[in-house]
């Protein structure tokens, strides 16, 4: 009788449960690489403000790329609801301008006054 291990050239097939697929290391390599470069153009983009001590920075890379996107979304779907469709199509331009610079004035100021509070805890 032959072995249920042994194909039917004559080699033994490999215990694949026990390989890591290559596939799932390319796709964890890749999103760690990005991770990083998003963590890193958002240091440069609070270069005078960064971290100072290796738990700040480790909170940095770990929080800031998720909060940047969830930022980046809220602000996408604030402009994409009736309102901000209203604002975008008001027919004057100073309305636009104010409006736009009022609601990205309060989403900046959250943002910064979260890293703040972040920033005297760490």
């Amino acid at each position: 009788m032959t072995d249920p291990r042994q194909l039917s050239n004559g080699r033994r097939e490999q215990n694949v449960s026990a390989i890591v697929k290559p596939s799932r290391v390319r796709t964890a390599l890749a999103g760690t690489i990005a991770w990083l470069v998003l963590a890193g153009l958002l240091a440069g983009q609070f270069w005078p403000v960064v971290p100072t001590t290796t738990r700040g920075w480790a909170l940095f890379v770990l929080l800031g790329p998720p909060t940047y996107l969830l930022v980046e979304s809220a602000s996408c779907r604030l402009w994409d609801t009736r309102a901000g469709r209203a604002l975008s199509r008001h027919p004057s331009v100073a309305v636009r301008i104010v409006g736009g610079v009022a609601v990205l004035g309060a989403l900046l100021t959250a943002y910064v006054g979260g890293l703040w509070l972040l920033g005297r805890s760490v």
